[in-house]
């Protein structure tokens, strides 16, 4: 079973925003985290959460710390995850060493999520923008989802890491700069 699914009609939408609760779905099966889990979900304010598609995963992350709520006591499922949530979640994984030295990116000095930002970065599980900046409050696509996740699995995505016979979508193509990452994921 792969980590990454499409949609009906053979696409993937790789531009397209991914809510906080499809990234921790993603990142929990790429990492392969399946085993059991004590935790429940009734410590968040939000409403609908038990018996969600994603209870499991969110679960399983929750317990293991790399996923917080809020401050106000909500998760946020359906809220598109941004840049500096999903750094902070794969900072987390990793175990990264903090960062030590100044700031990676020119825009995060005074942001919630500087110090996992620039230990995420200093891991190489997420880059900047060439002008220097890392736009932590950006809404995350799915191509730069999948992009990092391959980064926080040590993969370099290639036609040589997908097996042949590989399901292919109508709304990427191979000279995409993400073709092969996302290629990887639905196949593992």
């Amino acid at each position: 079973m792969g980590t990454l699914a499409g949609y009906d009609g053979n696409i993937m939408r790789p531009n397209d925003h991914i809510t906080r609760e499809q990234a921790i779905v993603v990142i929990a099966r790429a990492l392969c985290l399946m085993m059991e889990y004590d935790e429940d979900l009734s410590k968040f304010s939000d409403a609908g959460l038990v018996g969600s598609w994603a209870y499991a995963d969110i679960c399983r992350m929750v317990e293991r710390e790399f996923v917080a709520g809020y401050p106000n006591g909500a998760l946020g499922p359906k809220d598109n995850i941004t840049r500096a949530q999903l750094a902070t979640i794969l900072a987390r994984f990793c175990d990264a060493k903090d960062s030590t030295g100044g700031d990676h990116f020119t825009d995060i000095a005074t942001h919630w999520a500087r110090q996992n930002i620039n230990t995420a970065a200093a891991a190489g599980l997420v880059q900047g923008y060439g002008n220097g900046t890392f736009r932590p409050d950006n809404k995350i696509t799915r191509a730069e989802t999948v992009v990092m996740i391959n980064r926080i699995l040590g993969r370099n995505a290639s036609a040589k890491s997908v097996i042949p016979g590989y399901k292919t979508f109508s709304d990427i193509k191979e000279t995409d700069w993400f073709y092969w990452d996302i290629l990887s994921l639905i196949h593992i």
